[in-house]
């Protein structure tokens, strides 16, 4: 344990060496990271990855840790019309030294010393068909802002993907055999290195269930954006049936409008809702389950010089349906996400499904941002509640012929969050906590 603390500190205290001379050497600063790239006529090889460290407690002896996390990855494409991408994730429990962090019922960080093949896959596209197998991630190789469009399906995967883009349009088929949990949910500062839960079999029947088929469709016209889509998974973990073959289905529409006020400003409205069925099993004696879940929010943003500024709130609504045939609710139960695109922390921060049928939620929220600088805060009421704040600052960034190559970022995190409903035996249910989360990322 000794030599292992010791040798982390050496390696943090070389890369912030580093950064104090990067930083002398480039003052400038860019809001993407591009990777390394190397290329001649036939080839093109890119590079990126991270070294991180996070720092994660709930203000208890048990629920609090200190880990590293770390990734490589590499993609060559071949002329214009196929890639080939290896990746590799790590991740490292500093304090406590142990295997495990948490006992199995306290286990929303979940943050173990594990390693897996991130990025293993194939691509084929051409100016209308994209095909992709392997492990990968949907929003790492997107060719549109369309394609392979689903706000619950975020972060690497393992299987197939088809994508057929039309002049405004796209369809697409997802198959997912596996997923490779980290943790990460789009927009949440720190969200990528919250736990690693590998590609096996254990963490395939304990977090996905079976084999999913996603299925869908984007069209988008002048501000206008729209997008239907179905899914089907083979097991569904909160199904009450004994067999293997608990089939869960759900259908979505996720849409969109977009109005600019000026050059500098506009609004963003959406509207995601979803239904979903599951305990279907035709042999069990139990009605199905069925729910939805409504998401709207409303957003304005605007530029003044170097800041961008964000305002806005929505409510999230997940509300149990009556069974078949019986005229009563559905019991307690979740919708099914592999990610989601809301702006809570509660899921990740304080380990709260708010997800969960019964909550009912309004919120606001505000952000700011520059190159270097972004900021958010969230304020939510209802059954769930939610007070977060959330802060990251770019140290420096060194670019080589404009394109930025190495960057080195931190940040803060601050949740309360609590979920509270009325169950049929009108007793009150409710979790509350709060939780601290503080992160150095180093990006090439």
């Amino acid at each position: 344990m000794t030599k292992r603390l010791a040798l982390t500190l050496l390696v943090f205290s070389f890369l912030f060496a580093q950064a104090d001379t990067l930083k002398n050497q480039s003052k400038e600063s860019s809001f993407n990271h591009k990777p390394t790239v190397y290329k001649n006529k036939i080839l093109s090889l890119s590079l990126q990855g991270h070294l991180g460290s996070l720092f994660a407690t709930n203000f208890g002896v048990n629920n609090t840790f200190l880990g590293l996390s770390t990734s490589v990855t590499g993609k060559l494409d071949i002329y214009d019309n196929y890639q080939v991408g290896l990746g590799v994730l790590g991740a490292w429990n500093i304090f406590p030294y142990n295997e495990y962090l948490f006992d199995v019922s306290n286990t929303h960080f979940g943050y173990q010393s594990r390693q897996d093949v991130l990025n293993a896959y194939f691509r084929y596209i051409n100016s209308n068909l994209t095909v992709v197998a392997g492990r990968y991630a949907l929003e790492d190789i997107k060719t549109t802002k369309l394609a392979f469009d689903n706000d619950f399906i975020y972060g690497p995967l393992q299987g197939a993907s088809i994508n057929y883009a039309f002049k405004n349009s796209n369809i697409y088929l997802n198959y997912i055999n596996s997923y490779l949990q980290t943790g990460i949910l789009a927009g949440r500062i720190g969200s990528f290195m919250t736990t690693l839960k590998p590609f096996n079999p254990t963490s395939k029947d304990t977090f996905i269930g079976g084999e999913i088929l996603s299925l869908g469709g984007n069209f988008s016209y002048k501000g206008f954006y729209i997008s239907p889509w179905v899914l089907f998974n083979t097991h569904d973990l909160s199904s009450l049936g004994t067999s293997y073959f608990k089939p869960l289905v759900q259908a979505g529409l996720k849409s969109a409008y977009k109005f600019d006020f000026s050059l500098t400003s506009f609004s963003l409205t959406r509207l995601d809702v979803l239904f979903q069925a599951n305990n279907l099993e035709s042999y069990s004696m139990l009605s199905p389950s069925l729910a939805t879940l409504i998401v709207f929010d409303e957003a304005f943003s605007f530029y003044y010089r170097a800041f961008a500024f964000e305002l806005g709130g929505g409510f999230l609504a997940s509300i149990a349906m009556p069974n078949l045939g019986k005229g009563a609710q559905s019991a307690s139960q979740s919708i099914f996400a592999l990610s989601d695109s809301t702006r809570f922390y509660g899921k990740y921060l304080n380990g709260i499904d708010y997800f969960k049928t019964g909550s009912i939620t309004g919120y606001l929220f505000a952000k700011a941002s520059t190159s270097r600088l972004s900021l958010q805060a969230l304020a939510a009421f209802g059954t769930y509640k939610e007070l977060s704040l959330a802060l990251s600052y770019k140290l420096y960034t060194l670019k080589v012929e404009g394109i930025k190559r190495l960057s080195l970022d931190a940040g803060l995190a601050y949740s309360y969050a609590s979920l509270s409903k009325l169950s049929f035996s009108l007793k009150h249910i409710s979790d509350d906590n709060n939780a601290l989360m503080a992160f150095t990322k180093l990006t090439f």
